[in-house]
This record gives structure tokens, C-alpha cells and sequence, in this order.
């Protein structure tokens, strides 16, 4: 009972906060150039960016896939693409990053994968996003001038995750070693729960396993490259739609200034804080304030329809519910009997 009182606060006040951003936005913008800007879209366009929008989701599953190296050989894309939506739409939703719980539990529960090597993955997998986010923020200052604080944030966050990557890199180039000690100090200990704790760590290091070959490591980085380019791509397109004239860096730098400002939660959909960042980005480059704002709208529909639709579909044909998920049952056996098939169990 708690637990929902203190999401309900959660998501009343990030709903509050999202509706104070979109009022600012609104502000000073002439709502009649917002409707004639929505109005401009050109349906060719935009079913392209929708396309590109799928085509990001299902990259994201294929690389989620090649970081279960070398036990992937057995698992689905499709599950794995199903799975992806349905953490991402509990993301979306609700007001705490649940998301990842919920992928991890689901893998073990449907694929009867480790939960604790899934959750690794999945560390492994923000890991890449971050590199590749670093990596457009430097792109970024090489041809613009952005904030000085900026640039000391790159600076610290690239410290932070090359202390990581390299961690992260150790841990699966000397797995065995690392087994071997923490295999010895559980014999050593007399606490039946530490015993369990270093026994749930020697299974979720399988999670890392991954990295310890170069080939997909450097496939699983060109792989993120790509999803950051046709997520980029989906930006342009979209402006393109409508018709809009910006830099060529412009699809980029709203990339980089969303993917940051919505990974923290607050609104459902983050309705309110995509709008005005988006909003706030395209203005600051020169476009007009009511087409900025018919573009975020637009944006908005394009990027989370999809995830919101399709993860809400596959949580439901599950018997799951997202706030069933998110909750304290997750962690326990489905109340209902999950009714997705596993890949090498579709009729061919």
C-alpha cells in the first residue's frame, strides 16, 4: 500500500512538473502557427520516421541479443524485441526507472535466463548508450559552442565511464579468475546469506561475458553507432516533414539534449519535459517558436506512440499489467500464466 501512495506522489508531481514546462513553453507561442506548422506534415516523411523509429527499437533488440555472447544462440529476437517494448513502455509510464527490473525478470521467466546475468546485460547495454552519447557531445563541440559546463560534464562523465568500460572489460577478460575468488571467500564465510549474496554475483558475471570477445565488442559498438545514427535520423526526418530548414547538426544535438533530459522520471510519456526541451533546443537555433513547438508535438507522437502501443500489446498478451510489474510481484512467480511462446516454439 505504501509502495502505490508513494508512486501515486511520484507521478502526480512529475505530471505537475511536465504540465509547468508545457505551460512555459506555451508562453509566448502563437497557436496558430502551431496548427498551420502541424498542418504542413507531409505523410511521406513522417511514415518514414515512424520507420526509422521501429527500425531504432528492433537494433536495440538485436544488440540486446549479441550481449548474451555466447548463450545467444538459443534466444529470439522477437521475444527479446517484445521484452525491450514492454520495459521501455514501463519506463515511459510510470515514475521510477522500472523498466530494467522488469526486462531482466521477464528474460529469466520466459527465456529461464539468470535475472541477475539479464540485469548485467542491461548495465553493459547503458554502458554502450553512454559511450555513444559522449561521443555525440564531442562531435557536437567540434562544431558548435555549447555551455561551458558542458564540456567540464563531458569531461567528468567520460572519467566516470572509462573507469567502467575498464571494469567492466577486467571482469570479463579474468571471469574465471574473479569466480575462482569469490567462489573461495564463499567457502570461507559462515553467513548462509553472504554465501547466497557471492553466489547470485558468480551467476550474474555471465552477464558480462560479452566483452571478453573483441569481435562483439566492437560489433555491439558499431551496432550502437548505427542505432544512434537512424535515431538521428528519425529527428530529420520528422523536420523534414514539416518542412523545416536547420544545420545538419540540429537532428544530433536534439538527440543528445532528449536522450538526457528524459532519463530522468517524471511525467507519464514524458509529456511537458520533451516538449519544452525540444522546444527550448530548436528555438535556441532560430526556429520560430510555434513551429518548434508543433515539432516537439509531432516528435512526441512518432517516438513514444510506438513504445506506448506495442509495449502495452506484448505486456497484456504476457497477462502482465505494467504497475503488476513494477511492482513488488515481479520479483515472485506471474499471477498469470504467460502465454508468449519462446522462439524455437512458433510453428514454422
Amino acid at each position: 500500500m505504501g509502495q502505490r501512495v508513494s508512486m501515486g506522489i511520484r507521478l502526480a508531481l512529475g505530471s505537475l512538473l511536465g504540465a509547468l514546462l508545457l505551460l512555459i513553453a506555451l508562453r509566448d507561442v502563437d497557436m496558430k502557427q502551431v496548427a498551420q506548422a502541424a498542418a504542413s506534415v507531409q505523410p511521406g516523411w513522417l511514415l518514414l520516421a515512424f520507420l526509422s523509429v521501429l527500425l531504432t527499437l528492433a537494433g536495440k533488440a538485436y544488440r540486446w541479443k549479441w550481449l548474451f555472447y555466447p548463450r545467444q544462440g538459443d534466444l529470439g529476437c522477437w521475444q527479446l524485441f517484445r521484452i525491450l517494448l514492454v520495459g521501455m513502455a514501463l519506463n515511459a509510464a510510470l515514475p521510477v526507472r522500472v523498466g530494467e527490473l522488469a526486462r531482466a525478470y521477464l528474460v529469466g521467466e520466459l527465456e529461464e535466463r539468470s535475472k541477475a546475468s539479464a540485469l548485467v546485460t542491461i548495465v553493459v547495454e547503458k554502458t554502450l548508450e553512454a559511450i555513444m552519447l559522449l561521443i555525440s557531445v564531442a562531435l557536437l563541440l567540434a562544431v558548435i559552442s555549447l555551455p561551458s559546463w558542458l564540456s567540464r560534464w563531458e569531461l567528468a562523465a567520460a572519467a566516470i565511464l572509462l573507469a567502467l568500460s575498464v571494469a567492466l572489460l577486467l571482469t570479463a577478460r579474468n571471469r574465471e579468475w574473479v569466480t575462482s575468488c569469490l567462489h573461495r571467500l564463499s567457502a570461507l564465510t559462515p553467513y548462509s546469506l553472504v554465501k547466497s549474496l557471492l553466489q547470485k554475483v558468480m551467476v550474474a558475471l555471465e552477464g558480462v561475458d560479452s566483452l571478453g570477445s573483441w569481435r562483439v565488442v566492437v560489433w555491439s559498438l558499431g551496432l550502437s553507432a548505427g542505432i544512434w545514427a537512424v535515431a538521428a535520423s528519425t529527428n530529420w526526418l520528422v523536420l523534414s516533414s514539416m518542412g523545416i530548414v536547420a544545420p545538419w547538426w540540429s537532428s544530433l544535438l536534439l538527440l543528445v539534449v532528449l536522450q538526457v533530459g528524459v532519463a530522468i522520471p517524471t511525467s507519464p510519456g514524458r509529456v511537458g519535459v520533451f516538449h519544452y526541451l525540444g522546444y527550448l533546443t530548436l528555438t535556441t537555433i532560430g526556429i520560430e517558436s510555434g513551429t518548434a513547438l508543433a515539432y516537439t508535438v509531432v516528435l512526441h507522437l512518432i517516438v513514444y506512440l510506438p513504445m506506448m502501443v506495442l509495449g502495452g500489446l506484448f505486456t497484456w498478451k504476457a497477462g502482465y499489467q505494467l504497475f503488476r510489474l513494477a511492482g513488488p510481484e515481479a520479483h515472485g512467480k506471474p499471477t498469470e500464466e504467460v502465454r508468449w511462446q519462446k522462439a524455437d516454439e512458433l510453428p514454422r
